[in-house]
């Protein structure tokens, strides 16, 4: 579709950006079949406040590798879009704006796992047909008007609708949001380290030159680093508790009546 409402060489360049930007999208890949499965488990025995720990978790996990990669991507785009040829850092814009909406599906996205596990797994290709109607409608406007750039915001736009749609119907089947509050916590760390980061990178832009992407990087990694391992911490003692609640609610309700 690219191709017919653009030139060759914004389609090429539109490649070298996915090409690029989709490794944030790679890391879930190695969680969803876990999560599935770990939901579809959980859900027969009823034990909700089990499924939202189990799931928030597997979330963190997947989040604390694609929130640091995209980081890295933001950073070295400028340095990694050369080795595809000397025109492709034109489109260093699109691998952010990619970048930026991928991160969301890779660790968002995750709901779609909830759908599957809950025997809803055909509400998904009917999510994925919506998506795509928005992600047409989108190409064909912003296209003509921003070329290269338009297209990375079409193609995230898309991808943005199927993570709303699974989140939505996820909160729909269980009634609750399924995130507990290291996830949120998670999440405002990784928020916090992004500005530092954006904030480093533009104070020290005119002193630095491009060498300010890397200390906005590193501004990053000083904050999330240790935020990231604090929260781990407590999810590790978390989990213990929740494990000792369910192990101690299951000897209760299975001990013989007291004469």
């Amino acid at each position: 579709m690219l191709a017919a409402l653009s030139d060759p060489v914004t389609a090429g360049l539109y490649q070298g950006a996915l090409q690029i930007a989709q490794n944030a999208l790679a890391v879930r890949g190695s969680f969803d079949s876990l999560v599935a499965v770990l939901v579809a488990e959980i859900q027969l025995r009823g034990d909700l406040t089990r499924l939202i720990h189990g799931f928030s978790h597997a979330l963190g996990l997947v989040a604390l590798v694609v929130v640091p990669l995209a980081a890295f991507i933001f950073a070295g785009a400028g340095w990694i879009l050369p080795l595809l040829g000397a025109e492709f850092v034109q489109g260093e814009s699109a691998v952010w704006i990619l970048t930026a909406f991928f991160a969301v599906h890779g660790t968002l996205g995750m709901n779609q796992q909830i759908l599957i596990g809950s025997g809803r797994g055909a509400w998904v290709p009917i999510d994925a047909a919506v998506a795509m109607a928005i992600g047409v409608a989108a190409f064909t406007v912003l296209v003509p008007l921003l070329g290269l750039t338009g297209a990375a915001l079409a193609n995230g736009m898309m991808y943005l609708a199927l993570s709303l749609l699974y989140i939505v119907q996820a909160r729909q089947i269980l009634g609750v949001w399924p995130y507990d509050r290291g996830i949120v916590a998670l999440f405002a760390l990784s928020g916090a380290a992004s500005l530092v980061m954006a904030a480093l990178w533009f104070a020290l832009q005119p002193a630095l030159g491009p060498w300010a992407r890397v200390a906005g990087f590193l501004g990053f990694v000083a904050v999330f680093t240790p935020g990231a391992f604090r929260l781990r911490r407590a999810a590790v003692t978390g989990a213990a508790s929740v494990a000792s609640a369910a192990s101690v609610a299951s000897v209760a309700t299975s001990a013989p009546p007291v004469p």
